[in-house]
């Protein structure tokens, strides 16, 4: 067993000093600043929501500018006195000012005209969405504001001015690593670290190359907003299946801070980033690929290339019939920056990808693959333990001596896994005490827990089938998982399996026309939204006279996203609310293909689910200690967020809230916040489907004065929006005040509308909700409350990657509680198992194979993720006294971290990514499907 566990984290060695450099600083001029913020108002029809895209031109500097380092997109106002840009050297006008004045023509073009550059169209032809020129407003292009003879003129004298009084650049020292800390000991780095530091760590690994057996890997940097990312370039290539495949080592570089701590770390987190080498791989209608741009620099007088890799986005424009660049791409404005060189569009660079990563003129282009792409890549994602470990070997020395590692976690030496093994209480009805197996007492538990939630009532199970082989996959299935005989035909249609008190009584029933895609209608001036929601009533009405409307559940075969390849026609989401409304549950199950080869597999966790959803849910007791209460009841919270390129193409927001009561007969409940009372779970779900309205009146919910109603931009509409929210939350607090509590909650999710969560706001044993207010006891919101506060990576690199190691240089995985011996005892790191469906040689080299793994860069590499569990609030001592209940004995938080992370082992799942409250509660929002209502048509 491991006893260590070593993250993929750095912070300042305590005896180096502080980092000081100096940084060339550019301010924009506020007078010229604001009237360019106007003109590109106008354009966008006075809206005042709109803000300059700054970032946009970032990238161009930071790419075409050798010396620029980053650019602070919210620091680039008129009403801001910060800087904007950072160089390391000085940067001359002539190559500054061009860029800008490129930038700045190309934003105030008219929308809806067609630009010169090949593959590139107007604002609104860039129809993220994939439904079709058909939704536009209807407004012909002559009769937008701002165009016309007199406004060019303006811009011809606004962008005069900006080459007559160039922007002015001010030289200082800045201090990379310069900190506060909050009241509860929080470290608080100051703005420009989370931009310049990762910049700095960035250049010292792409200076360093990385030699490993005999090879050597150089890394070119991308940079995007507060995250640098490092690629290996030029990308490695395997060949396998007759072809060769490309992909690079990627290094993800954040700066985060630990509650309770009092220095920030410096996380580098690796990877893999494949890259699109075949003409039949593209992005699909509604979505984006990236592509990395590698080019020589344009200015006569250079001779290098650029200094990092050129970010850009690539989308399917209706409009054009084509592949075009997305608006913000800086692949836009390179051929008017650079001249002499003819660029690819993006169709070409689709039908020639291999050609063009390899050279082409001086030139490279990646496409980075994404599964959600047409197509599959024969690389596998991921890196194994030991591949890892040897790159953070050299991160550390390239580092050194300025950081240094964070010392390794030590194992909390407790049982850290709950009692999956123990059958139900004896004396209920329908479980036996026999089962010995590990297998007869999973399904004991399963049975117990059905029986107590039907009442003893039969189960009905709908399956929706088109192929047999998924038919008797399902059929088989779930008897076996409640450890029935299997099942006996009944009738036509009709199977029933019956044992141990445990009736199971299943319908077949043929997809037929269900499966089809969506038909969207095609009307101008019909709102995306709109036509959606009119498709989804069409499918709902057809499954309203569908058979067997008694059912409990349907498991549905559904094919996969190569069925559907025109964004809004997969028919799921219309499936499940059309169900929901004949009061049945789904499951969907994929058929048999290259996109999901384990049919058994898969069938077992879709009756897995259906179980889930009807509220089965066998909870295992915990070994965490004597301390934690017998009747403890577990609150889960979590925010579901839609934006409108949602599943329904409207936006909204929702907060679920779950409680567990062990012991119950339906232990699982989730709160209904219309009838402002706890349902059981099953009943949850049928609610937030049914639940399909956007009231206009509902906060946050629709910005007025959009014709669209979109809440793509929440400007003014945050803090109403929150207050509900925390109201919402402290209405739930008041409803479990009448035994002990565990609240548990993720930050990266509820830190939207929670702003108290954040780490530097954050203070042991008390609730504060705005960002802006003072702390509250925890006791005041019960009695018996603790809180748990858990963090994962969140796409940011909150949570570093880890590994399992030992003294005698032994590398794996291995599940448990951790410690870093800081952070006032509050702060933990839990691990789980690898899956079995995803056990791989824990030495496996993928960026460099050996001898004896010819074929590991093809391999599947699982991660298994890493918790941060925050005991945010405990009866301490100080808690204790502070509630005038001195006599009682404190709690230790190290019990309530271990209960949070047993919560990640139930049943036969593999580990839980979040503890069970959580994941019942983010899997309640694949229910939240909101509908845009009738009669929103644009107004010509």
């Amino acid at each position: 067993m491991y006893r260590l566990i070593r993250t993929a984290a750095y912070e300042v060695e305590p005896g180096h000093g502080p980092i000081v450099e100096a940084h060339h600083m550019m301010r924009p001029d506020p007078a010229w600043w604001a009237e360019l913020t106007e003109r590109y108002r106008s354009t966008r029809r006075g809206d005042p929501a709109y803000g300059l895209p700054t970032r946009h031109l970032g990238s161009l500097l930071c790419a075409l500018a050798p010396g620029v380092v980053t650019a602070d997109a919210q620091a680039a106002s008129a009403r801001s006195d910060a800087p904007w840009l950072y160089a390391r050297e000085h940067v001359p006008d002539d190559v500054i000012v061009p860029l800008i004045d490129t930038w700045a023509t190309e934003l105030l073009a008219p929308r809806h005209v067609t630009t010169d550059v090949p593959g590139i169209a107007g604002d609104e032809a860039d129809d993220e969405d994939g439904f079709g020129y058909w939704y536009g407003n209807g407004t012909p292009d002559n009769e937008r504001e701002g165009c016309g003879p007199a406004n060019d003129q303006h811009i011809e004298h606004l962008l005069e001015r900006l080459y007559e009084a160039p922007p002015t650049w001010t030289t200082e020292d800045i201090d990379l690593t310069s900190s506060a800390t909050s009241p509860a000991g929080t470290a608080l780095p100051g703005r420009h670290v989370y931009r310049l530091l990762t910049e700095w760590v960035a250049a010292r690994l792409t200076a360093r190359p990385w030699h490993v057996r005999g090879r050597t890997l150089r890394f070119k940097a991308v940079t995007d907003g507060e995250r640098s990312e490092l690629v290996s370039w030029p990308p490695l290539r395997h060949v396998t299946h007759r072809r060769a495949w490309y992909y690079s080592a990627r290094l993800s570089v954040h700066v985060q801070t630990v509650p309770f701590h009092g220095h920030f770390r410096v996380h580098v987190s690796p990877g893999i980033r494949r890259w699109v080498t075949g003409s039949g791989t593209r992005p699909g209608p509604g979505q984006r690929a990236t592509v990395l741009l590698d080019a020589p620099l344009p200015w006569a007088d250079a001779d290098e290339r650029t200094p990092r890799l050129i970010g850009n986005s690539v989308g399917y424009d209706h409009r054009l019939r084509r592949l075009s660049w997305q608006r913000r791409s800086t692949a836009t404005l390179l051929p008017h920056v650079d001249i002499v060189r003819t660029f690819p569009d993006p169709e070409e660079l689709f039908r020639s990808p291999e050609e063009l990563l390899l050279g082409r003129d001086s030139f490279r282009a990646g496409i980075t693959y994404h599964p959600t792409m047409q197509g599959v890549h024969r690389i596998g994602p991921g890196l194994m333990p030991r591949e890892r470990a040897e790159l953070d070997a050299w991160v550390a020395e390239s580092l050194a001596p300025a950081f240094r590692r964070v010392p390794d976690l030590t194992r909390i030496n407790r049982v850290s896994k709950p009692l999956l093994g123990r059958t139900a209480d004896p004396d209920r009805t329908g479980v036996e005490n026999s089962a010995r197996n590990p297998v007869d007492v999973a399904a004991a538990g399963r049975r117990q827990a059905l029986h107590d939630v039907l009442g003893g009532q039969a189960l009905r199970l709908d399956i929706v089938w088109h192929s047999k082989d998924v038919r008797d996959e399902v059929l088989h299935a779930l008897p076996e998982l409640l450890g029935l005989p299997h099942p006996e035909k009944t009738s036509r249609d009709e199977w029933t399996s019956e044992a141990h008190g445990l009736t199971v009584r299943m319908c077949a029933v043929r997809r037929g026309v269900l499966g089809a895609p969506l038909k969207i209608p095609r009307r101008r001036g019909l709102r995306r939204a709109t036509a959606l929601g009119q498709a989804i009533t069409a499918r709902t009405e057809q499954v309203a006279g569908f058979p067997a409307p008694q059912a409990h559940a349907t498991v549905i075969e559904l094919d996969g996203r190569a069925r559907y390849p025109r964004a809004g026609t997969d028919p799921k989401h219309a499936l499940r609310i059309g169900f929901a409304a004949t009061g049945r549950l789904t499951q969907f199950i994929q058929p048999p293909g290259e996109e999901a080869p384990d049919l058994g597999q898969r069938a077992r966790s879709a009756c897995l689910d259906v179980l889930r959803q009807i509220g089965a849910v066998p909870f295992p007791p915990h070994q965490a200690g004597a301390a934690i209460p017998e009747n403890l009841q577990y609150v889960g919270l979590w925010l579901v967020r839609h934006t409108s390129r949602g599943p329904t193409r409207c936006a909204t927001r929702r907060l679920i809230a779950l409680r567990i009561r062990p012991g119950d007969h339906e232990p699982v409940h989730g709160w209904d916040e219309i009838r402002e009372t706890w349902v059981p779970y099953r009943r949850l779900l049928l609610t937030l489907a049914s639940d399909r309205g956007l009231p206009e009146e509902e906060p946050g919910t629709r910005v007025p004065g959009r014709p669209d109603g979109s809440a793509g931009r929440w400007h003014g509409f945050e803090n109403p929006w929150r207050e509900e929210a925390q109201r919402q939350i402290q209405s739930i607090l008041f409803q479990t005040r009448d035994r002990p509590t565990l609240l548990l909650a993720s930050a990266g999710n509820l830190r939207q509308c929670w702003p108290g969560l954040a780490s530097g706001v954050l203070a042991p044993d008390e609730l504060a909700f705005g960002a802006g207010e003072p702390g509250q006891r925890l006791s005041l919101y019960g009695p018996d409350l603790r809180f748990v506060l858990l963090r994962d990576a969140n796409g940011r690199g909150e949570v570093p990657q880890w590994w399992a190691r030992d003294e005698a240089g032994a590398i794996g995985f291995s599940a448990g509680l951790w410690t870093p011996g800081h952070a006032a005892g509050r702060v933990f790191y839990s691990t789980a198992d690898v899956p079995h469906t995803a056990a791989r040689p824990k030495g496996l080299m993928k960026l460099v194979p050996d001898a004896d793994g010819r074929t590991a860069p093809t391999k599947n590499a699982w991660n298994p993720r890493g918790l941060e569990i925050t005991v945010a609030g405990c009866l301490s001592a100080k808690a204790l006294a502070d509630a005038g209940r001195e006599q009682e004995q404190p709690d230790d938080p190290a019990d309530w971290a271990m209960l949070a992370h047993q919560l990640r082992f139930h049943d036969s799942y593999s580990p839980l990514a979040w503890p069970l409250p959580l994941h019942l509660a983010k899997l309640a929002g694949e229910y939240v499907l909101p509908m845009a209502k009738e009669g929103t048509e644009a107004q010509p």
